[in-house]
């Protein structure tokens, strides 16, 4: 029996043009495909997301200016609020709010799909050990409790697994991991923040009260657009860090055939 005909004889080595030495990592490896178009849509998403943010920072201080000069003329009452507003200041605040919420909302399914093709290509780039998969990684933001650290794990392995210092050939300076600590602290914060204004706004009565709250809102705001601002710089630092290194690893290859 020749060995073209033989059913029992070991099957031949293929090679592969991603080998990671990692089983996990293999599991969902694919040739390398930029995020950079990915990560536009992100940033024009969360551009827009922040500009809404700082006109809901400009709105809340308007409602605390015209709450303030009407606890001097008509007291506390909030049945004053709507009717004695020139400016129609409750229709201006809810649609402000509304944009916000839409483009937070599209902000984060374009983050969050650019998250998953990041991390779908760390194998292509050479990176192992892996702890987690695209699926997942973006999977943990919606988590409870794992919500509060897991998405931070796997951007911090998306930024390391990224950098093209890390290759023998490059003359890359390591990439610096402090913009993802900063975005992630503000995200926390910011999600925090807007949890406590949810639940103070229910216990409104009076302008007083209303005060308060859109302080909180004012400070919820802040934190959110530092966070987005960040995520800008993740986007673009780790999509530049990819390129790099897939294209060092491409000379590499070139130069070994």
């Amino acid at each position: 029996m020749t060995d073209e005909l033989n059913p029992y004889r070991a099957p031949e080595d293929v090679a592969t043009p991603i080998a990671t030495g990692d089983s996990a990592a293999n599991s969902f490896a694919r040739p390398f495909e930029s995020g950079r178009r990915i990560g536009r849509w992100a940033a024009v998403f969360i551009t827009i997301y922040m500009v809404v943010g700082v006109a809901m920072i400009y709105s809340c201080f308007q409602q605390i200016d015209l709450l303030t000069r009407m606890l001097g003329e008509v007291g506390i009452r909030t049945s004053h609020i709507e009717s004695t507003d020139p400016f129609f200041n409750d229709l201006r605040q809810t649609t402000i709010r509304r944009v916000d919420f839409f483009f937070s909302v599209a902000a984060l399914i374009a983050f969050l799909t650019w998250i998953h093709r990041a991390y779908r290509n760390l194998p292509s780039i050479g990176a192992t050990c892996l702890r987690f998969s695209p699926g997942w990684a973006v999977a943990y933001f919606f988590i409870p409790i794992l919500s509060f650290f897991r998405p931070y794990q796997v951007v911090r392995e998306i930024w390391s697994g990224s950098d093209p210092a890390e290759l023998p050939e490059s003359d890359e300076a390591p990439s610096p991991p402090g913009i993802v600590t900063w975005w992630w602290t503000l995200w926390i914060a910011g999600g925090l923040t807007s949890s406590v204004w949810i639940m103070y706004l229910d216990r409104v009565v009076n302008a007083r009260d209303l005060i308060t709250a859109t302080w909180i809102e004012i400070v919820a705001e802040v934190l959110s657009i530092g966070a987005a601002a960040f995520s800008l710089f993740v986007i673009g630092a780790i999509d530049l860090n990819q390129k790099t290194k897939n294209q060092l690893l491409t000379a590499r290859l070139s130069s070994e055939r």
